[in-house]
């Protein structure tokens, strides 16, 4: 009988591991991205300067070969989170107007990265609750996972996909606070595009990863709203050339 109930209290106490197991499984998360300089936006004026659909669909091709990879490092114990560029494969012939070197969210809500934008290094400061989002109606099926649309307000060409299955409110770059993990992002001068997910080990060194990141650099900041402005009126120029 003492032997029953001892073999009993290992396979409770095996049970329990396992449950404490699944229920800190996901802390860590780690989210691939590639983003391309063939935004919505960046496609409509090439359309406009380039009647020829030939001459149209060789720069098309020619621009979609220079790519930006990105990872996003979410710690959902911390909650915080690390947007970093790990590579860019450049292309003779390609000029863009920049990209995003970095990100560093913490976990109070603030976000803090730096862009190259026409030459220029900026780097801004913005809360989560600063980027407003406008959710509507469409759905679309990411990697296995349902989607929901959202827009930038006052900002219709900056579009983003996010899951609720994954719950976080991070995102690539300054494309966060929506209501789960973004898959794709929308900007003026770029699009973003989930390339792949996975679940990191615990002893993962998230700290030491964003060690060098969580200091704010000195110098100038722009708030997000101030990069949009930025951006759009750079767009509206492009387009009225």
């Amino acid at each position: 009988m003492k032997k029953e109930i001892f073999f009993l209290t290992i396979v409770a106490f095996i049970l329990c591991v396992n449950l404490l197991q699944a229920q800190t499984k996901g802390e860590l998360i780690k989210v691939s991205y590639i983003t391309s300089p063939l935004s919505p936006s960046m496609l409509s004026i090439l359309r406009k300067q380039i009647p020829s659909p030939e001459e149209y669909q060789t720069v098309v091709d020619l621009i979609s070969k220079y790519k930006v990879y990105h990872s996003l490092y979410i710690n959902n114990k911390t909650h915080e989170s690390f947007f970093i560029v790990d590579s860019v494969h450049a292309e003779p012939g390609v000029m863009v107007t920049g990209n995003v070197s970095y990100v560093y969210t913490n976990n109070e809500g603030v976000m803090i990265g730096k862009e190259d934008f026409m030459k220029s290094v900026n780097i801004f400061k913005s809360n989560l609750s600063d980027m407003k989002w406008e959710l509507n109606d469409q759905t679309k099926e990411i990697n296995g996972y349902v989607c929901r649309n959202a827009t930038a307000k006052n900002y219709p060409e900056v579009s983003v996909w996010f899951t609720e299955k994954i719950a976080t409110n991070k995102g690539p770059g300054y494309f966060q606070g929506l209501l789960g993990l973004v898959f794709e992002a929308d900007e003026l001068f770029g699009s973003t595009y989930l390339a792949g997910l996975e679940y990191l080990e615990d002893s993962f060194n998230f700290e030491g990863l964003i060690k060098d990141y969580k200091k704010e650099p000195a110098g100038k900041k722009l708030s997000v709203k101030e990069v949009l402005a930025l951006k759009d009126n750079m767009m509206k120029t492009a387009k009225i050339e």
